[in-house]
């Protein structure tokens, strides 16, 4: 991790890299997360820091997929608690 107290944008990519080795769900990662973010500052008003959070939220919300399809989402959670990623 970049940050000890949060992770950062370069981490989720990472874990998304790490976890994804498909192209076509990473770009779909991708295309998710330039959603939400448009979405969540022009639609929602929400401003940074928050924002990023949405982003990444957006970015890793498949990437336990091609490990665990028949566990997706399950697994992708506890990774992500377990790396210290912020709960709602």
């Amino acid at each position: 991790m970049t940050d000890a107290a949060q992770p950062q944008r370069a981490d989720a990519w990472a874990l998304l890299c790490e976890w994804t080795p498909g192209e076509a769900l990473r770009r779909h990662g991708l295309a998710v997360e330039a959603a939400v973010s448009w979405y969540g500052e022009h639609r929602f008003g929400i401003a940074e820091p928050e924002l990023d959070l949405w982003r990444m939220a957006g970015l890793l919300h498949d990437f336990d997929y091609e490990r665990f399809p028949d566990t997706h989402p399950i697994r992708g959670a506890e990774e992500l608690r377990r790396l210290g990623y912020p709960e709602p």
